[in-house]
């Protein structure tokens, strides 16, 4: 079938696009830090904008639970400090 409605260039073309398309996204998902990465392995994303979506928000997670953490340290360091001093 697609050798009467698609010409070999053409084809060849779309191969290489999709091959394209393949590696950007298996190089966006190796910069990801490891336990992202993991994720997305998992999650196969299809298209790069997948990716990318699914990205944002398992950072925006990680984000908020750094910033949940540092402010709980925060008030720990806070605690310990007023204690010391009451001593």
């Amino acid at each position: 079938m697609t050798k009467v409605y698609c010409l070999r260039n053409d084809i060849q073309k779309m191969e290489t696009e999709l091959w394209n398309l393949f590696v950007k996204v298996e190089k966006f998902i190796g910069g990801l830090p490891d336990n992202i990465q993991g994720n997305m392995i998992v999650a196969e994303p299809t298209r790069l904008q997948d990716a990318i979506r699914i990205v944002n928000h398992l950072m925006d997670q990680k984000l908020k639970g750094y910033t949940a953490r540092n402010a709980e340290n925060k008030r720990r360091v806070d605690k310990d400090q007023r204690d010391n001093r009451v001593k």
